[in-house]
């Protein structure tokens, strides 16, 4: 699976390893109801569109490095710290 589109719907919780999706490239979960932290993202080191805006995510995320991302979009959520270069 290369893409994941889950956009305005009503999932809550946090979101679950994505660790065997090795090859996911665009994952959109805007607009949803998803909270915790973004740790748990840091596996898909493939994905180079990662779209959480109008969610519940909070947290640092100082550390989250993602090598191939072209379009990050985290806004709208409660998250901390710096961003990382």
């Amino acid at each position: 699976m290369q893409s994941v589109f889950l956009y305005q719907n009503y999932f809550t919780g946090s979101i679950p390893n994505l660790s065997t999706w090795k090859y996911l490239t665009y994952l959109d979960l805007y607009q949803n109801y998803f909270s915790g932290s973004l740790l748990s993202l840091q596996s898909i080191q493939n994905c180079s569109q990662l779209l959480l805006s109008n969610n519940h995510f909070s947290g640092n995320f100082e550390g989250l490095m993602f090598p191939k991302m072209e379009v990050l979009d985290l806004s709208s959520n409660h998250l901390s710290g710096t961003l990382p270069s």
